[in-house]
């Protein structure tokens, strides 16, 4: 939903993001073959968990869980985002 892409008022996703463009985003739930996603809840330089304590009603957490699984970062894609700042 747009309200996940940033805090305040959004009229369309393409005014926050655009096609193509990468970006950092928290799973907070996942039906079937749908999923939930959240670009506000994840820092946009780092990937950090900004929330994470929060779940969606329904999303199942396992005991011990506190975040999304973290990837390491190439080297050229450190030097692709220190470009980017």
């Amino acid at each position: 939903h747009v309200s996940l892409i940033q805090n305040g008022a959004l009229r369309t996703p393409h005014d926050a993001v655009k096609r193509g463009q990468p970006c950092f985003v928290k799973v907070l739930s996942t039906t079937g073959s749908k999923i939930s996603l959240s670009m506000k809840d994840a820092d946009q330089k780092t990937g950090a968990d900004l929330s994470p304590n929060m779940r969606l009603p329904g999303s199942a957490s396992a005991p011990g869980s506190s975040s999304n699984p973290t990837r390491d970062v190439s080297e050229s894609e450190r030097r692709r985002r220190q470009e980017m700042d």
